[in-house]
């Protein structure tokens, strides 16, 4: 359902009817010069921030972060292999390999203290398991207890909870979360039985609501929103990022790239770096400065965040092959594009498709992708990108630090848990982890994973659920492409041609009395202050109820926000290209929509301005609108202009929208 009563059309109807529209003047934010590394790195010029005390240049900042802010520890290749990360420092590493030897070899005097002297924690609860599973070892049951308190989600919680069980505790314990395991043998994986906490992202949906509602209003919400924010305490760490990577966003779309950067950081930084939102908007700010090294770092930092959302996974992996084809990176853009493609269908795994399709079509005219390549966009073989994957993942460093010391069987053990919750939640990633254990010499294990993958179906790869699709008969037929209409009444009615809004308005396409009589009239007066007079018919709202001619009605206002976007643009590219725009303004309002395009002039990316937007819902809007066209569009054996379009970094038109309307009817 659109966010607005379709009325502030007004504001715009004299400058359109008499071509008097001129730009606002503006004063455009400083460019963004800095990417913020840590608290300790970060400073800004802006009032905003005062408490920062210097000033940080982009390659200054990255030159002193050693170009590791979104992965501390990179692969390399060597003689063509990959060499896996060592996460420890050979000093932290041969101490572990010590403390393994010495707990197995039943040697314990200064156990405690020697692994209390590591400064590096990330083996730390597998030596202390090791310690208190001993035989020979009599732990504490307060040792226990802070054991499973801190590391639940380990291998080795069940066997420590025994243990303290066979105390017979008087204090209750509460039992570890039952987590998916893929057993030693078969494809069956143990089922789960609710700790979804300890994995996904827990929002308040009324916290949500009031943030979200300061951030509709620009920067003086935005910044109420940061106030209550910070002021707020018991917000959990990942939500934490979630909202500073929301506010940083309204900053971004408002024109202010170095706050964002800044508050991106500080909310990815609060997340341990497990959200992807607050690197996805650094991203999107230093690939308008482009800072394409920099923006690189955020969208795969984005990409492998593990509570990320899957839409923003496969916009984070689009973008990264944007980048990479930027840095003429010809082998990295195609397996970011394919990563991005096996999100199937979604609107960046959509658009991923279609470049990749464009791409094999370069090669050969005749060319298509195969069911199987459809099936299978993700490569065989193992590349870096699949080791920052894993290493970037909740349990990675874990992982690696485990393969470091050499404890292989570790190492499978905690594979064993991590996959199953990536297959559910990220089978991309659950994927690389499959090329890496196979790497790692475990190659039995590779292989079972492979067979699980056969006997199930994952679900970015499954066919989403369309709504069926119903006659829809406008009266005097389609004007524009019959798919995008279909989604346009999707989101705004769910196809209910009794839908009525809140704010009055009717049918399919939710119009409001006022607006069908401003489309559907032969003449419009104006009042002395340029206001358009309009007459509302009696019978209109009994009109609209009528679905031909509320289809009808939506298709005129859907032509006249596209003229009106024209005459009111002075870029050529949007006299022509304007189908965003116009989805923009069909939601929220094109009075608003022209305040929005003033933050931006001259905007030449249309993926950027779309995930500009400064309105949340107006992004998922037209995200969602152009989406189901395409998926659409396949359904009904049509044309999709506006992905070809998109995919090639074109702006989508509305003329191409009434061609396939012609060509249709």
């Amino acid at each position: 359902m659109s966010l607005w009563p379709h009325l502030d059309f007004l504001e715009l109807a004299p400058y359109v009817a008499r071509v008097m529209y001129k730009r606002l003047p503006i004063v455009f934010a400083s460019t963004a010069r800095a990417i913020f590394v840590s608290a300790a790195l970060l400073a800004s010029t802006s009032p905003f921030y005062a408490q920062a005390k210097a000033d940080v240049t982009l390659s200054e900042a990255i030159k002193l972060s050693g170009e590791a802010v979104f992965s501390e520890f990179h692969s390399h290749i060597k003689d063509g292999a990959i060499i896996f990360p060592h996460p420890l420092s050979d000093i932290s590493a041969k101490r572990y390999e010590s403390l393994f030897h010495s707990v197995r070899d039943a040697r314990f005097t200064h156990i405690q203290e020697e692994l209390n002297s590591i400064s590096d924690k990330a083996l730390r609860p597998d030596i202390l398991a090791e310690y208190y599973l001993h035989t020979d070892i009599k732990p504490k049951q307060s040792d226990l207890r802070q054991w499973l308190d801190l590391y639940p989600q380990l291998p080795d919680a069940n066997l420590i909870y025994t243990k303290l069980e066979a105390f017979r505790p008087t204090r209750k314990i509460s039992p570890p979360p039952s987590l998916p395991y893929l057993k030693m043998e078969g494809t069956d994986i143990t089922s789960q039985t609710g700790n979804e906490d300890l994995f996904s992202l827990q929002r308040k949906s009324h916290f949500d609501r009031v943030i979200h509602d300061h951030l509709n209003k620009g920067l003086p919400g935005a910044r109420q929103a940061l106030k209550l924010i910070r002021r707020t305490r018991g917000l959990k760490a990942d939500y934490l990022a979630q909202l500073y990577g929301e506010v940083a966003l309204t900053f971004l779309s408002q024109g202010k790239l170095r706050d964002a950067i800044h508050l991106g950081n500080i909310g990815f930084n609060k997340g341990s770096r497990q959200v992807g939102l607050p690197a996805f908007v650094m991203g999107l700010a230093l690939w308008h400065e482009k800072q394409l090294q920099a923006a690189s770092f955020c969208f795969k930092g984005a990409a492998n965040a593990p509570k990320t959302e899957v839409d923003l996974q496969a916009a984070s992996a689009f973008w990264e092959a944007r980048v990479q084809e930027r840095l003429h990176a010809k082998r990295a853009h195609k397996i970011w594009l394919r990563r991005a493609a096996s999100f199937k269908n979604s609107f960046y795994g959509l658009l991923a498709k279609e470049a990749l399709q464009r791409k094999l079509k370069q090669k050969d005219a005749s060319a298509t992708l195969s069911a199987a390549d459809e099936v299978s966009l993700q490569h065989q073989i193992l590349t870096e990108s699949d080791v920052e994957a894993i290493m970037n993942s909740a349990e990675g460093r874990h992982f690696f630090a485990l393969l470091q010391v050499g404890e292989q069987g570790r190492a499978e053990n905690l594979a064993r848990y991590m996959w199953p919750r990536l297959l559910k939640s990220d089978p991309v990633r659950a994927h690389s982890l499959q090329l890496v254990v196979r790497e790692a010499g475990m190659t039995r294990l590779s292989q079972q994973m492979i067979n699980v993958v056969d006997h199930i179906k994952q679900p970015q790869i499954a066919e989403i659920e369309l709504p069926p699709l119903p006659k829809l008969k406008p009266h005097h037929g389609f004007k524009l492409d019959p798919a995008l209409i279909y989604a346009v009444a999707l989101m705004e009615s769910n196809f209910n041609p009794d839908a009525v809004s809140p704010m009055g308005a009717y049918g399919l396409m939710q119009v409001q009395p006022r607006t069908a009589s401003f489309v559907t009239a032969h003449h419009i007066n104006f009042d002395k202050k340029g206001v358009a007079i309009i007459k509302v018919p009696r019978n209109m709202t009994k009109k609209l109820q009528d679905p031909g001619y509320n289809l009808e009605v939506g298709q005129l206002y859907l032509l006249y926000l596209s003229e009106a976007v024209s005459q009111a643009s002075s870029d050529e590219k949007l006299k022509k290209g304007n189908l965003l725009h116009v989805l923009a303004s069909y939601n929220v309002g094109p009075g608003a929509m022209l305040r929005w395009q003033a933050l931006q002039p001259n905007q030449p990316d249309p993926l950027y301005f779309i995930e500009t937007l400064p309105n949340f819902e107006t992004r998922r809007y037209v995200h969602n609108v152009l989406c189901t066209t395409w998926l659409y569009a396949k359904k009904m054996g049509l044309k999709t202009p506006s992905l070809m379009a998109l995919s090639e970094r074109r702006w989508p038109s509305i003329a191409s929208e009434r061609a396939i309307s012609s060509s249709h009817g």
